[in-house]
């Protein structure tokens, strides 16, 4: 991950409360970390996009849509970034639904400064390593599409660490069209060994961890 990943990541700050929006906001404009706020659930929804790179702060108790019912919006619209839900004195027992719910983690008010930061920036690396791992898988797959039928069946056999005998065997051709085909595999993956192609299957979704 980059430097200037890291730069584009914003905190997102949903929270009904004028001052509070105000002190998170000079709290986070103090070490140059880009926020945007947002009055109440229904307002960060109607905003967001799914391309946004960082992580969410979310009120629970909001009028209109609470935190909970946000957080699960969020995740049907298939929002990636990581969630904290904010949370009163006493409502640590609706905080730990909304972890079940898919939040990574809560925060009690009122916090502390140091356990706050220590918090988002753990979500926004979290954030930065997702998105790598998605990237990874979509560049795999598209390699993987690349691949005719008839390639794409040497692949899986490559993959199971058939020898080219075998799958000639296998798939009823010859070992010198097999060869033709193992080399244009390598070739369109950009690959040079058999590892790497099992590395890339796993990737790629190909093949199921554990199977």
């Amino acid at each position: 991950m980059s430097d200037g990943d890291e730069k584009k990541q914003r905190v997102f700050i949903a929270d009904d409360d004028d001052g509070l929006r105000a002190s998170l906001a000079a709290l986070f404009e103090s070490v140059d970390q880009p926020v945007s706020l947002f009055e109440s659930g229904d307002a960060l929804l109607s905003s967001l996009s799914g391309d946004e790179s960082g992580c969410i702060l979310l009120d629970y108790s909001m009028p209109g849509l609470d935190g909970l019912e946000t957080l699960k919006a969020l995740k049907e619209r298939g929002v990636s970034m990581p969630i904290i839900m904010m949370t009163a004195h006493g409502e640590i027992s609706l905080a730990v639904s909304t972890m079940k719910a898919g939040a990574l983690d809560f925060i009690e008010k009122p916090w502390a400064k140091d356990e706050l930061f220590k918090l988002v920036e753990r979500a926004k690396r979290i954030d930065l390593d997702t998105r790598a791992e998605q990237e990874a898988r979509a560049h795999a797959s598209k390699l993987v599409d690349s691949f005719t039928p008839r390639e794409l069946q040497v692949f899986d056999e490559l993959i199971k660490g058939a020898s080219n005998k075998v799958i000639a065997r296998r798939l009823d051709l010859s070992p010198r069209t097999v060869e033709y085909y193992r080399s244009n595999v390598l070739e369109k993956s950009g690959n040079t060994s058999i590892a790497a192609l099992v590395r890339l299957a796993f990737t790629a979704g190909r093949v199921e961890v554990g199977r």
